[in-house]
């Protein structure tokens, strides 16, 4: 594993972290911190896509 892999493998850690603390909190502002403003995510229940922050947060 390169220099780089390791440090990218550490930050991706740390945000799958960040997420699940905040989750475990029901912490919605610490979980909207880790989303961009432009988001696009789709889920299997009610409506199939949503995008921005505004939709993803009101889901």
């Amino acid at each position: 594993m390169t220099d780089k892999q390791s440090k990218d493998k550490v930050a991706i850690r740390e945000i799958f972290t960040r997420w699940s603390t905040a989750a475990r909190n029901k912490d919605l502002e610490g979980i909207m911190a880790l989303y961009s403003d432009d988001i696009c995510s789709y889920d299997a229940v009610g409506p199939l896509q949503f995008k921005g922050r505004d939709d993803y947060r009101a889901h």
